[in-house]
């Protein structure tokens, strides 16, 4: 662990994974407790504290899905409604996780079926 004059130290133990008595800890000590260690011993590079988001494209001739806000948008509605009516089964919809996504073609094709009623 190196330090910089004047602050103060942390460190942290952890069991191994396998260990069913394993357990984290960690502290404080003082500066100059512990000798300089070299670095390969020390914590691994910190994470950002903000990820980076990975935005992938979709396949070829593959329609863009929309959630709730774009549906609501194009339809001049809530999204509260747009839930709502997803979640009555009035609406096509695909469920990724527990997100609802929804087709442009499947909701064009549900606006001409709401016409012919």
């Amino acid at each position: 662990m190196r330090e910089s004059p004047g602050s103060a130290g942390v460190f942290a133990f952890s069991g191994p994974p396998t260990d069913p008595g394993g357990g984290q800890f960690g502290g404080q000590i003082a500066p100059g407790v512990v000798p300089d260690l070299p670095d390969s011993v020390g914590m691994a590079e910190q994470l950002p504290l903000t990820p980076q988001r990975r935005l992938s494209e979709p396949p070829r001739g593959s329609e863009v899905l929309l959630d709730a806000h774009g549906v609501a948008r194009w339809l001049g509605v809530t999204p509260a409604w747009v839930y709502a009516e997803t979640r009555d089964g009035r609406l096509p919809h695909i469920s990724v996780g527990r997100y609802y996504r929804y087709r442009p073609s499947s909701i064009e094709q549900w606006l001409k079926d709401q016409e012919r009623t």
